[in-house]
């Protein structure tokens, strides 16, 4: 998997992996890049604005110069120039040796920023984006598609735990629903039963009005058993997507992100069901997960959860805490829209 994800950013992306990366939250970082941007296009533009025949060319050299060799950037800067200004090598060195200068004091890679939205086509939303090296500590959301996107923003813009946060005492948990999961039962049961209002079932299957409660009464919902859990609402008359849903979801069972792709159409799975039926947003895996690994995820990722922060404020301490930091740790995906603490 190590080997796939660095072929994803050195071959699919190339030196555009800048493209990924969101504008830094800093209002600092966010000025000095402003200021760079303007002395990067006087020297690329000293007289004509054709010259420049990629707008975002500034903000992609940016993001990844520090990633770059100078054989890199020119060659970039030569595949969004025009013809006349690819011959001028002392434009071409000038400009290099301004982008060195200019960047020593800044290193957009690591710097904190907002959250990205990945909108992935049919053929690679199975992949591992988010894990990819340079995008790997950084904020990534999934949608299915822009307009979705923007229905769902519109669609909770009343609600109160997407505008105000999570209350995390408001908790439900459904803890090894199927009693076959020892390890995660011991690991978690006394960690979550001292948590202040927490409530849940642990080793009990959830019947429908659990899982309506859950989703509809309380601002976060935890399952930790096998797949989404959605098998015990699915079926129903009024099962998962007839719900009103209020509480963020992270779903830790195998394959509980997974979206699959039926012939031409768009692929579709749980956790749009999710989505749709109202969860500002929802945490599951593309794949199966081995149940000690995603629970060192989880562990760590709780670590995290403190007033005014976001539900997932260090993801890359979580994927790293497992054993297979490239495997399982790359499995666990957000859809939906970012939500903090309050």
């Amino acid at each position: 998997m190590s080997s796939v994800l660095c072929d994803m950013q050195s071959v699919w992306m190339g030196a555009w992996h800048g493209l990924f990366l969101g504008n830094p939250s800093n209002q600092n970082d966010r000025e000095k890049l402003h200021s760079f941007y303007c002395n990067l296009l006087l020297t690329l533009i000293p007289k004509s604005s054709t010259m420049l025949s990629c707008p975002v060319l500034p903000q992609v050299l940016c993001n990844t110069a520090h990633s770059m060799s100078n054989v890199e950037v020119l060659s970039l800067l030569r595949g969004c120039l025009d013809e006349s200004s690819n011959s001028n090598e002392d434009l071409l060195m000038r400009f290099l040796c301004l982008l060195r200068e200019e960047i020593k004091d800044l290193n957009p890679q690591t710097s904190d920023r907002h959250p990205v939205f990945l909108v992935l086509d049919n053929s690679v939303q199975h992949l591992p984006w988010e894990s990819v090296p340079v995008l790997r500590q950084h904020a990534y959301f999934r949608s299915p598609s822009l307009h979705f996107l923007c229905a769902q923003y519109h669609f909770l813009s009343t609600s109160k735990v997407f505008k105000e946060g999570i209350d995390l005492q408001s908790t439900f948990y459904v803890l090894d629903p199927e009693s076959n999961l020892p390890s995660t039962k011991t690991k978690f049961t006394p960690l979550f039963e001292k948590q202040p209002g927490w409530s849940g079932l642990i080793g009990q299957i959830p019947q429908h009005a659990d899982m309506a409660e859950a989703l509809s009464q309380h601002d976060l919902f935890l399952y930790l058993g096998h797949g989404s859990g959605s098998k015990f609402v699915a079926g129903k008359r009024d099962g998962l997507s007839q719900l009103t849903c209020r509480a963020a979801a992270l779903l830790l069972g195998c394959s509980s992100g997974r979206l699959t792709a039926e012939g031409s159409l768009d692929a579709a799975g749980v956790m749009l069901t999710y989505l749709l039926a109202g969860c500002p947003c929802v945490m599951g895996n593309l794949w199966d997960v081995t149940d000690r690994d995603i629970d060192r995820f989880f562990e760590q990722l709780m670590c995290t959860w403190q007033s005014g922060q976001s539900l997932f404020a260090d993801l890359l301490a979580s994927r790293n805490a497992c054993k297979l930091e490239q495997l399982i740790g790359a499995a666990p995906v957000i859809y939906g829209l970012p939500v903090s603490f309050l």
